[in-house]
């Protein structure tokens, strides 16, 4: 069930329950890769619309990443994605930042590098994902690419993000290719996820001073422009 925002997924979600299914509800930890703010009510929000439904909510394990190799195998290659570091100031805005990131994945095609855009800008607003206090990840699919791309923000002061209490320092940008699946996403998200946690989401990463200082923590190939 895909959709392109909380409403709309909750209005088509609605649509194809009945009052006496039993219904498996897969969410995510506030930690999680997965988990955005919508998520913290889902449950009691169908417990309220179907008091008669039988309700199941799933939570994954906790990932073990000390027990977890680093080493990045050959079947993760594609899922590395390449870097670009921007550093976010007044005249270099976030939006502006995504503008570059949608640039570079779609360097001539500006249909395409303007849909872009629109998908990463409802991405910000609607379900940013706090990996940590100060660091957030925001996502999405769009377009043919060979790589994902991974747009590394920095901010000494924090910018503002809807749906988040404290402005972020850091905040990551991911863009993935639509023509592959789904779990093809989520496994770039989770190979993104478990690097940072390997960096150090609460010292290394709040220690920098810019994005090219994260970049360099990443150890990821930085995204050069004419070369995917």
């Amino acid at each position: 069930m895909q959709s392109r925002n909380w409403k709309e997924l909750q209005k088509t979600l609605f649509s194809e329950i009945d009052a006496d299914d039993l219904m498996l509800l897969p969410v995510d930890r506030r930690e999680g890769v997965m988990w955005t703010p919508g998520l913290d009510h889902l449950s009691e929000i169908v417990a309220a619309r179907f008091p008669k439904m039988n309700l199941l909510v799933q939570y994954p394990s906790f990932p073990d990443f000390q027990q977890e190799s680093y080493e990045y195998a050959g079947e993760e290659e594609p899922h590395i994605p390449l870097l670009l570091p921007a550093d976010l100031t007044r005249e270099n805005t976030l939006e502006q930042a995504i503008r570059m990131l949608a640039g570079a994945a779609f360097p001539s095609a500006r249909d395409k590098t303007r849909a872009a855009i629109r998908h990463l800008l409802d991405s910000m607003r609607s379900y940013p994902i706090e990996l940590a206090p100060g660091t957030v990840l925001i996502h999405s699919k769009f377009g043919e690419m060979e790589k994902p791309l991974l747009m590394v923000c920095h901010t000494p002061d924090g910018w503002p993000v809807p749906n988040l209490p404290r402005p972020p320092r850091i905040i990551l940008v991911l863009l993935g290719p639509q023509s592959r699946p789904p779990e093809w996403h989520l496994k770039t998200l989770s190979v993104v996820a478990r690097r940072m946690h390997q960096i150090g989401l609460d010292h290394a990463l709040m220690s920098v001073v810019n994005a090219q200082a994260i970049a360099a923590l990443f150890g990821w190939k930085i995204f050069r422009c004419g070369k995917g």
